[in-house]
């Protein structure tokens, strides 16, 4: 028997004959003389059946977009590719006025993440996913393949979903609070604004600077470690924090303040 490549992918195991092609395993031994080396012999051919993908959808969540997918059933189905690619503003308006299709999209496609499928199974399978790396105010494509274990790759439908910017100015509770050492702040901007994040102590006096700069539109958030402008650690008790933002063109302004606490 011949012996073949293992190359173990997102934790599934799969072999390769001499001309670098997936095969399915049958029988797995360790080759003599080949220190902790898995090969495997009587490799065959596996002729893979599709998936039946039931939906595949995704939503816009503060600035991430969540991918939800369903399958019947699954044959076969060793993992998913699940891909982005951006579409410009040119582009989406084509796409909108019915003069584009989603597929003609320029970029490339970048993987976002392998998921692990089902093998073989005749009930249904619910997956789901979280990009992160978005831009809020941005549209993209999305697109499902499915990679059988002989290696073959079916790609289902793309779909367009757009990463929408907040509706308002806002600045949200910090979290945990109480806390200690270190607590979160978010704070959403509908449009690019010089953007201001200021820690005070009950006496009013100016404690730490958290945010300071020009920002795009977004949900954002900050981390304070309870520590002071000279970098010390700060005492316990009841701190202040405000936010002030200006849109670029100085047409909108937002100020909002809230209350934390520290406890050591």
């Amino acid at each position: 028997n011949a012996w073949v490549r293992v190359d173990t992918i997102n934790g599934v195991t799969f072999t390769r004959d001499a001309n670098n092609n997936f095969v399915q395993a049958v029988n797995y031994a360790f080759q003599a003389g080949v220190r902790d080396t898995l090969v495997i012999s009587d490799a065959t051919n596996d002729a893979s059946l599709p998936v039946e993908l039931a939906f595949f959808r995704g939503r816009s969540n503060e600035g991430k977009i969540m991918l939800e997918w369903r399958t019947e059933s699954e044959t076969n189905n060793a993992y998913w590719l699940l891909q982005r690619r951006e579409i410009t503003a040119d582009e989406l308006e084509k796409i909108n006025s019915g003069l584009m299709k989603l597929s003609d999209v320029q970029s490339a496609y970048v993987t976002v993440n392998n998921i692990r499928g089902q093998g073989s199974k005749t009930s249904a399978t619910e997956y789901s996913q979280m990009d992160t790396d978005v831009k809020a105010g941005k549209s993209y494509a999305y697109r499902l393949a499915d990679v059988s274990y002989n290696g073959v790759i079916t790609y289902h439908d793309d779909i367009m979903i757009a990463s929408e910017l907040p509706k308002k100015f806002g600045l949200r509770q910090n979290y945990p609070n109480p806390f200690n050492p270190t607590t979160t702040v978010k704070f959403e901007l509908p449009v690019a604004a010089k953007v201001s994040i200021k820690i005070y102590n009950i006496l009013g006096q100016e404690v730490y600077t958290l945010v300071d700069k020009t920002m795009g539109g977004g949900f954002y958030e900050a981390q304070w470690n309870g520590i002071n402008k000279h970098n010390a650690a700060v005492a316990s008790g009841v701190y202040i924090y405000r936010i002030l933002a200006t849109s670029l063109e100085g047409k909108q302004r937002f100020t909002q303040t809230k209350k934390m606490m520290i406890v050591k």
